[in-house]
């Protein structure tokens, strides 16, 4: 059973989908640290093995600061890893999943990163989902804080995790734009029904819900005898 805020996700990816013209396809994009790659987790083991931190007092929050980390124990961890060309990160959308928003929408995966993980990434998305992968890359904190840049990719539809880009939706630059936020960090609730922001369970919850709304578009209008439409 569809749950109402599943619902709000689907019509606000069906309302962008009617503004299309000219035979254009949805632009999406999808953001790669913690949406698409499993960074988060990786980092939190390795500064446990390594500094002894406890995150137990940080739960689902954004903010790890209660347990001791700062901005540089985060960096140095998340450079490594990408350094290693991300074979300790973990790909959570499937291979599958991704050929078929590439077959449906004009599709690219985006990141705000520095140069020191760059490299790292191309090679991450090559091993995972092929060499012909179409990737932006923004620039990073501070300005991309709250995911400025990536809307001025101007997509239709935009894929993150972040509640800082959850809170710049009410901005002029993403009237236009719907974000379907991944349910990560326990700021994304309330961002539920908001305008042009649905929240969504995962990356592949996301991309199911955008399947569907494809498919609904290329239904035929059906009547009964009556006029009313059949759905």
């Amino acid at each position: 059973m569809q749950s109402v805020e599943e619902g709000h996700a689907l019509g606000l990816v069906l309302s962008q989908m009617s503004k299309l013209g000219d035979g254009r396809k949805l632009k999406v994009g999808i953001d790669i640290d913690d949406t698409v790659a499993d960074v988060s987790s990786v980092v939190k083991l390795v500064l446990e093995e390594r500094h002894g931190f406890d995150f137990t007092l940080s739960g689902r929050k954004f903010d790890w600061s209660a347990s001791g980390v700062r901005d540089k124990h985060f960096i140095d961890v998340y450079n490594e890893l990408w350094a290693e060309d991300g074979l300790r990160i973990r790909p959570m959308l499937s291979a599958g999943s991704y050929k078929e928003l590439v077959s449906k929408t004009d599709f690219t995966f985006v990141s705000a990163r520095s140069d020191e993980s760059t490299n790292g990434l191309y090679k991450w998305l090559e091993r995972h989902y092929g060499k012909e992968v179409k990737v932006a890359i923004v620039e990073p904190r501070p300005y991309d804080m709250h995911g400025m840049r990536k809307l001025e990719q101007g997509y239709d539809i935009l894929v993150d995790d972040s509640p800082h880009v959850a809170a710049t939706m009410s901005h002029e630059l993403a009237k236009n734009r719907a974000l379907l936020l991944v349910d990560k960090w326990e700021e994304a609730i309330g961002r539920r029904h908001a305008p042009n922001t649905a929240v969504v369970e995962n990356v592949e919850h996301a991309a199911r819900i955008i399947f569907e709304a494809h498919r609904l578009s290329q239904k035929p209008i059906e009547k009964d005898s009556t006029g009313f439409l059949i759905v």
